[in-house]
């Protein structure tokens, strides 16, 4: 049986807003800070931290599981399942946060670029985007992680056997499309969706 908690909805444009004006001044900051000789990866770790308070958790929506996870971000298939067929509690390690773009490399880019507040917020919302993948394998011979490890911190570039195909195949894409870190290596981003919006979710709902 699940306790289905109440919903927590996103935070509005006006408080969002507010949020990435910060994010943007504190980008500003870890500039200046790196001209004064501040550590590189350290103001990456603390620009990632600011996003996380900044941008993350005011727009995390849906139903809080755990301590860790979120209904309203995209769930893999196999995380789904393996909600589904734990009940939606008992979950601890078997499920992962995923940065869809790895926060290495979307942190640096944020720092790099010196964006208005718009376009700041538009860059995050198709950047800094959150899925919900399998830590241990479900009706599969590998999970979601273990798929996912050649890409852990970065994008598939032109030299990657996955481009090639792609390439040979006539297929266009965009070597900025972080979604392109699933493609390769055969997890569909189009099967990544809410928790609370999938069949999973309605069939223990109805169980409660």
């Amino acid at each position: 049986m699940v306790r289905v908690p109440k919903e927590k909805l996103s935070a509005s444009k006006v408080q969002l807003d507010a949020h990435v004006a910060t994010l943007v001044k504190v980008a500003q900051a870890l500039r200046d800070a790196r001209g004064a000789g501040a550590d590189r990866a350290w103001l990456a770790r603390a620009l990632t931290e600011a996003i996380k308070y900044h941008w993350e958790i005011p727009n995390a929506s849906g139903f809080r599981i755990g301590t860790q996870f979120w209904s309203g971000w995209l769930w893999s298939p196999d995380a789904r399942g393996l909600y589904e067929e734990n009940g939606g509690s008992g979950l601890s390690g078997m499920l992962v946060k995923e940065h869809v773009m790895p926060k290495n490399l979307y942190a640096s880019e944020f720092l790099e670029s010196q964006m208005s507040v718009a376009d700041a917020a538009s860059w995050l919302n198709e950047h800094s985007v959150i899925a919900v993948v399998a830590k241990v394998r479900y009706r599969s011979s590998k999970s979601d992680d273990e798929l996912l490890r050649p890409f852990k911190s970065r994008l598939p570039h032109e030299g990657d056997d996955w481009w090639k195909g792609e390439v040979a195949a006539g297929r266009q894409r965009d070597l900025d499309d972080p979604w392109n870190r699933y493609r390769a290596v055969g997890l569909d981003p189009d099967r990544f969706q809410p928790l609370h919006q999938s069949a999973e979710w309605a069939a223990v709902g109805r169980r409660k």
